[in-house]
């Protein structure tokens, strides 16, 4: 249970969720924890608690089994189609992310950047060509582990920096007084004339959906001994994934802070790991991000075939 859980967390958060979060953050702050907090974790409780029970009692290991099982081909054909369009969406987020950091931080030229990233997709199909999901879940839950060490280090060492709350809250009032109450409260940001609950609630229906329905995180589920060990997955990948996105999400107003005209809001995370680390740490930091590219490349392996 406890590396289903580690996995369905690794497969969740990726490269693309440090660096693009960190940049949804600072522009939107501490609202992006909506989805997150609200949306996935109670998304996998509906999914494990709920949805999952008669798949994995009918003895199918996909989402798209159970389609055609319950409602015909038509229905896992249309699935297929709709996860392989979110992964792509999802593949492109990961490379850019992961080329974005050897660039700016490693100051890798793009020339060399782009095949390094490539060379990570084609050694994580390689071990999971070989092992399986038996062989994505443990190097999951080991490169989570590396991911959760890298988001906390990056993010203790700028906050300290930073002065905590009340000096974050004081440097973006002096770049704008309306940036604290935008940033640093989750509601802050709504479409106009919406109420901030309805947007929260959104997110949770949305977001629950994607839960039941992503082929990359159910399979691990199904995947497991027992209804009680899948539960429990549950339970770990809720509780790691709210930790985690914490420190990534936290870091979007920091990072505002520090970076207030930021052409590309996705330089943040980059620029942050680069102004605040020495080697060492970056070093760490690097292999963290790594480690979220490979854990969700080798779940899109298994997923698409």
């Amino acid at each position: 249970w406890w590396a289903v859980g580690m996995s369905a967390f690794g497969t969740a958060v990726d490269s693309g969720d440090y660096v693009a979060i960190v940049g949804g953050a600072y522009d939107l702050g501490l609202s992006q924890l909506t989805q997150w907090w609200l949306g996935i974790s109670v998304g996998w409780f509906v999914l494990s608690f709920y949805v999952i029970i008669p798949m994995y009692r009918s003895g199918v290991f996909t989402n798209a089994e159970w389609l055609e099982f319950r409602f015909g081909p038509a229905a896992r054909f249309v699935a297929v189609l709709i996860n392989i369009q979110s992964r792509t969406n999802v593949l492109g987020n990961i490379f850019y992310s992961v080329f974005l950091v050897l660039n700016l931080v490693a100051d890798i030229e793009a020339r060399w950047a782009w095949p390094i990233v490539v060379g990570m997709a084609f050694t994580a199909v390689l071990y999971i060509v070989k092992g399986g999901l038996r062989a994505g879940v443990f190097t999951d839950a080991l490169q989570a582990v590396a991911m959760i060490v890298a988001s906390f280090v990056l993010w203790g060492v700028v906050w300290s920096s930073t002065g905590g709350w009340s000096g974050l809250t004081s440097r973006l009032a002096d770049i704008s007084p309306e940036l604290p109450d935008a940033l640093l409260r989750v509601g802050g940001y709504a479409p106009s004339g919406a109420p901030p609950i309805l947007v929260a609630l959104g997110f949770v229906v949305v977001l629950t959906t994607y839960a039941v329905i992503n082929q990359y995180e159910a399979i691990r589920f199904l995947g497991a001994r027992s209804e009680w060990d899948f539960k429990m997955a549950a339970l770990v990948a809720s509780i790691l994934t709210a930790i985690c996105l914490w420190f990534n999400v936290s870091l979007g107003p920091l990072a505002h802070a520090d970076f207030p005209t930021l052409a590309m809001s996705d330089q943040a995370y980059p620029l942050m790991v680069r102004k605040y680390l020495p080697p060492g740490l970056v070093g760490l930091v690097l292999a963290g991000l790594f480690a979220g590219g490979y854990s969700t490349f080798d779940s899109i392996g298994i997923g698409i075939s």
